[in-house]
C-alpha cells in the first residue's frame, strides 16, 4: 500500500504547490505538470479529499473505503479518459465514500483523469458542473449522461499526444 501524501494547511495556499502530477490552485482547479499518473489509486483519492477538507473545512471522515476500492478497480479497467472520468465523477457523488466533500473530490479526480488523457474542461462550463451534481444526487442523470457532457465540455490541451 502506498503512503498518503500529507501536507500542512499552509501548503494549500502556496502558489505552485505540487500534488503528484498536478498543481493545486486555491480555485480548486488542476494544471498538469510533467509527471503522469497511469493508474488511479485509493490513496490518491483520499489525498485529494484531505486537501479539499483542509481548504474548505468540514467532516473529513471516510464512510466506505470499500466503495473507493471498487470504484478504483473499475476505473483502472477503462482506457478511455472520458469514460473513466465519468465513472469516478458519477460514483463518488451517487455513492459517497466520505461524509462531506464528495462532489469537489469527484470533480478534482475527474479533472486529473481528463488531464492525463490530454483534455481539460473548458472554463465556460463551470456552471454546468453544479447541474451534473444535482442530476446525479436526484438520480435523473446516468453515467452515460456525464460522459456525454464531458465530451461536449472538454477540449484537447495543446501539446499533448
Amino acid at each position: 500500500m502506498q503512503g498518503i501524501i500529507s501536507l500542512s494547511p499552509d501548503a494549500i495556499r502556496r502558489p505552485g504547490w505540487d500534488f503528484p502530477g498536478f498543481i493545486w490552485h486555491r480555485t480548486h482547479t488542476l494544471q498538469q505538470t510533467v509527471i503522469r499518473l497511469d493508474k488511479l489509486t485509493v490513496e490518491q483519492i483520499i489525498a485529494f479529499h484531505d486537501q479539499v477538507m483542509k481548504a474548505d473545512g468540514g467532516d473529513d471522515r471516510l464512510l466506505s473505503e470499500a466503495t473507493l476500492h471498487q470504484m478504483v478497480f473499475l476505473a483502472n479497467r477503462i482506457d478511455d479518459s472520458y469514460q473513466r472520468a465519468a465513472l469516478v465523477f458519477y460514483s463518488l457523488i451517487a455513492y459517497p465514500a466520505f461524509r462531506e466533500g464528495n462532489s469537489l473530490t469527484a470533480r478534482l479526480v475527474a479533472e486529473m483523469i481528463l488531464n492525463n488523457g490530454g483534455c481539460s474542461i473548458i472554463k465556460e462550463s463551470e456552471e454546468g458542473i453544479a447541474d451534473l451534481v444535482q442530476g446525479i444526487t436526484s438520480f435523473t442523470l446516468e453515467m452515460e449522461d456525464i460522459e456525454a457532457w464531458l465530451h461536449s465540455h472538454a477540449k484537447k490541451v495543446s501539446g499533448t499526444e
